[in-house]
């Protein structure tokens, strides 16, 4: 492979624990078979006949999120609250509420008061966590993750959520290993495969990654970032063909992403056919991609067709977008030793290995011999 760069794919499967219902109305039923104008209109009766009963607003704000009127639940949560200050479940389904609209310092106050209420509750340990992971906490998002394992040491979900946090730190084999627990503990969940994909691709495992992404795909075949996960290893392994039907799988999916015929350009790249690696730039540049990596990408594509004018413009906007990208400042130092220019080239180099680059010494090197 030619050296571009891409990024690892996104997670599957962030799972909050099931929100708190209290069986206590007829209103439930309703609420279960998903018909919620009618169990709103029953919730509404009950509390006419019962308005100090906290089970009901709690019941009632469920009934509103699912509704999509959050306002009105956080309301109905608060009404909860104030007739039942020690009401763990209104708590801990009010933090899943404010996680969702956004509110993670909010949500972590709401599930601290669960777990006070609750000490031994892994579920919302594990709520916790994820909220702490959303808030960018992710040394003590881990902390409640094994608190939860402590609890629960077959809690399959937590070491899900563990994983990811610790892959967040660059713990890959970590993550890796978090990811195995989960399919040995419960086979059918699948996202667990495509989370150990994205850890081996992260460790150069690129065919153990197709392996489990192939896996992924078997239970769900719709999935847009499991074919990308599985056009990006075969690109790592130089299966160009493989990565382009894959790709391709991916745009057929999501036909508005342009990161993915980003991907595509690179593999026409690959495959020397620059006509249509141009074509998909284009169109990656069209759907929103102008960050400093695509533009760096486009450029190393334009230096391999013999574009050198074309290449340095891209390289040159791609610094200008982030000038501390050292795969940048490696590409322009190809693009210049290419034309020929050893000491333009050198001093890209010699930036890259400044910013931390792990291929520039030996490029710095090859100049000198």
């Amino acid at each position: 492979m030619a050296g571009f760069t891409l990024d690892m794919s996104e997670f599957e499967g962030f799972f909050v624990g099931d929100k708190k219902i209290n069986i206590s109305s007829s209103a439930i039923e309703e609420y279960m078979d998903e018909n919620y104008e009618r169990a709103l209109e029953l919730l509404n009766e009950d509390i006419i006949n019962n308005p100090s009963d906290a089970v009901l607003f709690n019941n009632r704000a469920l009934t509103y999120n699912k509704l999509g009127d959050n306002n009105k639940a956080l309301e109905d949560y608060q009404r909860a609250i104030d007739l039942k200050p020690n009401y763990a479940d209104a708590y801990y389904n009010r933090a899943s509420l404010k996680d969702d609209d956004g509110d993670h310092e909010g949500a972590i106050v709401d599930i601290s008061i669960t777990i006070k209420l609750k000490p031994n509750d892994a579920e919302a340990f594990n709520n916790r966590g994820l909220y702490k992971f959303n808030a960018n906490q992710i040394v003590e998002a881990i902390a409640d993750f094994n608190h939860a394992i402590d609890l629960e040491p077959n809690y399959a979900s937590a070491y899900l959520h563990r994983g990811m946090a610790k892959s967040n730190l660059k713990d890959y084999e970590g993550a890796k290993e978090d990811a195995s627990i989960v399919i040995n503990l419960e086979p059918e969940k699948f996202e667990a495969y495509f989370n150990r994909s994205i850890e081996k691709y992260a460790l150069k495992d690129y065919i153990g990654a197709i392996e489990d992404v192939k896996i992924f795909l078997n239970y769900d075949a719709n999935c847009m970032k499991a074919y990308r996960q599985l056009s990006i290893s075969k690109i790592k392994i130089d299966d160009f063909d493989g990565a382009l039907t894959d790709i391709n799988s991916a745009i057929d999916l999501e036909p508005n992403d342009g990161e993915l015929y980003e991907i595509r350009g690179i593999i026409y790249s690959e495959l020397k056919d620059f006509d249509n690696a141009m074509i998909n730039f284009d169109l990656a540049l069209n759907k929103g991609k102008n960050d400093s990596r695509f533009y760096a990408n486009m450029a190393k594509a334009k230096s391999f067709s013999g574009n050198n004018a074309g290449a340095l413009e891209d390289i040159s906007r791609s610094l200008e977008l982030d000038i501390t990208n050292t795969y940048a400042w490696e590409t322009k130092g190809n693009i210049y030793l290419n034309m020929g220019d050893k000491e333009t080239a050198k001093s890209s180099y010699l930036k890259a290995l400044e910013l931390g680059s792990t291929i520039a010494q030996d490029k710095i090197d090859q100049l000198v011999l």
